[in-house]
């Protein structure tokens, strides 16, 4: 009788978890990125950076950040780390100098968000 008590009560709470982890997970949010301009050298690294928000200015920490940037025959993706309070950066290496043209998209759980970005690249 005990035990299923005890059984009754895990189940219940269990349950109580995912509900609101499914409700506090993400939510449907606007996202917004914002691009940190910086110089870039052909032929040695860089870290672009962008830093993604709700529509409130609230840093979003679990996106999935990816970019995608293209020169002539030129293809380059990268994928985007959170560093802290919503700033995620991506190692990077061009050997060809020029406007590298891309996209850096963001995705969380409910909601996508692209920005264009221009790379230049000296």
């Amino acid at each position: 009788m005990i035990l299923k008590q005890i059984s009754l009560l895990i189940l219940i709470a269990a349950a109580v978890f995912f509900i609101y982890s499914i409700r506090s997970y993400d939510g449907v949010q606007t996202l917004v990125i914002k691009d940190v301009p910086q110089a870039v050298q052909k032929n040695e690294t860089a870290d672009l950076q962008v830093f993604v928000e709700d529509h409130f200015g609230e840093p979003i920490t679990t996106a999935n950040v990816v970019g995608h940037y293209v020169l002539n025959e030129h293809e380059v993706d990268v994928q985007f780390h959170h560093k802290e309070n919503g700033l995620y950066e991506g190692e990077i290496l061009l050997f060809v100098s020029g406007q590298w043209r891309g996209e850096v998209r963001a995705n969380t759980f409910s909601s996508e968000e692209k920005l264009a970005m221009i790379v230049d690249v000296n």
